[in-house]
Formats: C-alpha cells, structure tokens, sequence
C-alpha cells in the first residue's frame, strides 16, 4: 500500500522556491542562446534552399543543352546511328541509397517503380516523404504501401540526402543495321563486336580536328563498310584531320589516297622501317612493297587506276 508523503514545512518550501529561481536565472541566458542558435539554423536553411533552387535551374539548363547537342550530332550521323538522351533517368543509384539505409522489407526490387515513373526528381521525391505515406501513395509512382510506410520513417538527415542526390542521366546508342532505306536501329550493347566497332567509326569520324589513330580496323570490320564508309569519309576528311592507320587492308591506302605509306619490316625480335619502304602510294616502289604485304592489294592498285 501506498502511503502519503510528509507536507512540507513553510522552511522547506522557501528553499525550494529559492532554487527554482536560481535555475530559472541559470536558463534565461541559455534561452537566449537558443534564439539564437534557432535564427542561425533557419539562415542556413533559407541559404540551403536557395542553392537547391539554383542547383534546378542549372540542372534543367544542362539538360537543355544536352538534348540540343544531342539532336544537332544526330543530324550529323545522317540516320547511321543514333544516340538517345534522358535526362535523370538512370536512378539505380539512388535506389542504392535508399537501400543502404536498410529499411526493413524495402530491398531493392520494391523500388523498381522508380526507373518507370515519369514526373520524378530528387527534390520532389524528398519533398512527398516529408508530407508521409498518403502523400507517397498519392503519387502513384507505383509503390506498395509497405514501402510507402517504411520511406515515410526517413530520419531528417536522410531525406536530405535524397533532396541533395544527383540523379545520373540516361544514355543509349542504337546502330542502323537495316540494309534499305527503312532504319532499323538496334542497342549497342545487343550487337556484334563488328557492329558496335561500325557503331564506335561513325562517332570517330564526325567532324573533328584532332588526329585519328585506327589499329587494325578490319579486324571486326567488313570489307563493304571500310569502302563504303571509312574510305569516303577519311578521303573526304583529310585535308582538315590526320588519320593514322596500321592495317593489312589494302582499300584503306589505296582508294584512301594515303599521302604516306610506311611498309615494316620484321623478323622474330624486331620490326623496323626502312627510308626505302616510305613514301607516296604514287611511287611504283611503295606500290609493289604495298601489294605483297596487304590484304588484296594488287587488285585494289589497279581498281585505283579506273578510279583516278
């Protein structure tokens, strides 16, 4: 049984009333901090904000300006390949993120709606957590309530860190590889070795100043792209870019017009090449050591006779 606590005498109340002062003084200049501390966090949320707000705009600038550039090379790859931009849409890293924060029954595959949804950023994924799970659900992004429930729980610190996340871009590259005039395009990462070494040649070969050096191209090239396309377009090129090959395919040199060639000469230990094995493919000296060492030669030479 519970009993009554003695009453306090008259001397024991005052001297609790004494201390209750003196630590009511001992807090008024802590309140005073507090204030300030309070007017100092919302100036640096004020001055957070505004950087989000300036980290948008350049953001969506960027994208501008990628989706631009994007469409000005794709005029310049003249329907052989095409390159697709999107811009935040690669979230594999920010599901990631959340993943680290082990959120019970929130593994990666209940975030999956994420690469799906259309209308997302960081900033407004962060925003919907802190309004909480009907918020979340009243997107209809696709998430379960469950996972809804869980990113409702978010700490402070970590719904910062998603309004905070650079969410990667999406890049494809798709190669024409119809043979009529309707365009059949396919992913790069689904064709061929030869195909994506065809698909990487018409990105080298745009417009550039910068020399080109190509070991061995025809190695996963066939013989009806390296005339038809890299022949044309190195001929066309040269007089504003160098172009460097090693190769044993003799359309390269030769319907190339190749103002120089070299012709090795090796043994087991060594290769080396000789003053006499350089020069002009005119000289009738490169011309014999040319056709004994690349691939169809002679026939390339006197098809070059009828071409030039």
């Amino acid at each position: 049984m519970g009993g009554y606590a003695e009453p306090l005498t008259g001397k024991q109340i005052g001297a609790k009333y004494r201390d209750l002062i003196k630590n009511i003084e001992r807090l008024k200049p802590k309140c005073s901090e507090l204030e300030t501390e309070k007017e100092k966090l919302n100036e640096e949320v004020a001055k957070r904000e505004t950087l989000l707000a300036d980290l948008s705009e350049k953001k969506t600038n960027r994208a501008n300006a990628f989706e631009k550039g994007i469409k000005k090379l794709n005029r310049k790859l003249k329907g052989n390949l095409k390159v697709n931009y999107s811009a935040e849409k690669n979230r594999l890293g920010l599901i990631k993120l959340i993943v680290s924060y082990r959120l019970s029954d929130v593994a990666e595959g209940r975030l999956s709606w994420m690469n799906d949804v259309e209308e997302f950023s960081a900033p407004l994924f962060a925003e919907t957590i802190k309004k909480g799970q009907e918020a979340l659900l009243g997107r209809n992004w696709g998430m379960t309530p469950t996972t809804a429930d869980r990113l409702s729980k978010l700490s402070h610190t970590q719904i910062m860190e998603i309004e905070e996340f650079k969410i990667d871009d999406l890049v494809s590259i798709e190669l024409n590889v119809s043979s009529s005039e309707e365009p059949l395009y396919k992913k790069l990462d689904s064709l061929s070795t030869g195909q994506q070494c065809t698909a990487l040649l018409h990105m080298l070969l745009l417009d550039n100043q910068d020399p080109l050096l190509l070991d061995q191209p025809e190695d996963n090239l066939d013989n009806a792209f390296i005339a038809e396309r890299i022949v044309t377009q190195v001929r066309d090129a040269k007089l504003t870019r160098q172009f460097v090959f090693a190769t044993h395919n003799a359309n390269i040199p030769v319907f190339g017009d190749a103002e120089w060639i070299g012709v090795l000469e090796s043994t087991n230990e060594n290769a080396t090449l000789p003053i006499q094995n350089q020069g002009s493919i005119d000289q009738q000296n490169i011309q014999s050591l040319a056709a004994k060492i690349l691939e169809g030669g002679k026939d390339a030479f006197n098809r070059r006779k009828i071409w030039f």
